[in-house]
């Protein structure tokens, strides 16, 4: 999840896993501490985790998100209209062009 886009913060995200045993889980770690930082903060200081929390939880409000929704289909529909492909359905984040209709794997996986 991208906080410039989805709880309008400055810098930072998310990546979830579900599965806890997941190999993948120690490939994202290994990475984050030559890209980003240390997991547990991402290379986020103090006030950025903060409006991280805050953002995830204005982003949740059902106007905000109606709002949000709506500005991706209504950019959506332009591509629509010229006949250019992208990733769809569109949702919340933002259109994904140039996939094909389907995104490639990440090289993590």
């Amino acid at each position: 999840m991208s906080a410039k886009k989805d709880t309008i913060v400055n810098m930072g995200g998310i990546i979830g896993v579900k599965d806890p045993e997941s190999p993948l889980i120690l490939k994202i770690k290994a990475n984050c501490i030559s890209y980003e930082g240390f997991y547990t903060y991402g290379g986020l200081n103090g006030r950025d985790l903060e409006a991280l929390a805050i953002g995830l939880y204005e982003g949740i409000d059902e106007n905000y998100l109606r709002y949000r929704i709506g500005q991706m289909e209504y950019l959506a529909s332009k591509p629509d209209e010229a006949g250019i492909a992208y990733q769809a359905p569109i949702g919340g984040h933002g259109p994904f062009f140039g996939c094909g209709g389907h995104l490639p794997p990440h090289p993590l996986l």
